[in-house]
């Protein structure tokens, strides 16, 4: 690659917003973003665990903006994205990284309660961030979202029904935007990681059959790196990718092409 090309991968000068970004793939995009050269507000509910990322980004000669959040609630997001254009001017980059899981179960046994706060953090909270950092990239016309979906958006996981329903219409609600605000260059494109050894899943990497079980699924034959999920999530972000939106990326050792 020539060094013109190289540049296109820069952020340098972009204020980014990462949710979710207190550990695993959150936290390693906030510093993937940072690398390349943007300033990152990093947000997520345990503002200890935000600071260690503030501090670990200033010790790399970066600058990061730490402030705790709920993602289910729209005044937080308010407030984050306030902030964020208070002290940095601008939202350029949009990582709607923030989400949970559910308990495995049967469909008949998920309870209402656990599906409306699966859809909530990982559906409402991303159309919300979206549209309150959208407008002021609308405004600015120049802007990319980034939502992290999952296999699950794409293949059904089995008891996995609110999941693989949030994670569908988030791949849905990544196209629409794209749709809708692609005549303002506001890309708006999907990473859909497969499994991922974050500390959300150390359990089930832990459990020997159980890890066997998904490595054997996996073509590739491993679990994914955090860092591979990060560098996607740059590219998505960069100039590099100004020609894609609407597009949902896969980062799964292979697990949808079976």
């Amino acid at each position: 690659m020539t060094g013109m090309i190289l540049d296109r991968f820069r952020l340098d000068g972009d204020v980014a917003i990462v949710t979710g970004a207190g550990r695993g793939m959150g936290r390693a995009i906030a510093t993937a973003l940072s690398e390349a050269g943007a300033v990152v507000t990093v947000s997520s509910r345990t503002q200890s665990e935000l600071d260690d990322v503030a501090t670990e980004i200033a010790s790399r000669g970066g600058r990061a903006l730490p402030i705790s959040c709920d993602v289910r609630r729209r005044a937080d997001i308010e407030r984050v994205v306030a902030e964020t254009l208070r002290h940095f001017g601008s939202v350029d980059v949009l990582v709607n990284n923030a989400g949970i899981f559910q308990v495995w179960a049967q469909p008949e046994d998920v309870s209402e309660e656990e599906w409306n706060d699966v859809f909530t953090t990982d559906l409402k909270s991303a159309f919300l961030a979206s549209q309150l950092a959208g407008r002021h990239m609308v405004a600015q016309k120049k802007g990319s979202i980034i939502n992290v979906a999952s296999i699950a958006g794409r293949v059904a996981l089995p008891l996995a029904a609110s999941y693989t329903a949030s994670k569908a219409g988030l791949i849905g609600l990544t196209k629409v935007l794209a749709i809708d605000w692609a005549p303002y260059n506001v890309r708006v494109n999907a990473v859909a990681p497969g499994f991922i050894a974050t500390p959300a899943n150390a359990t089930l990497r832990a459990d020997a059959a159980a890890r066997t079980a998904v490595e054997a699924k996996t073509p590739l034959g491993r679990f994914g790196e955090v860092e591979e999920v990060a560098a996607t999530a740059v590219f998505l972000a960069s100039r590099a990718a100004s020609y894609i939106t609407g597009e949902t990326i896969l980062v799964d050792g292979g697990w949808v092409a079976q």
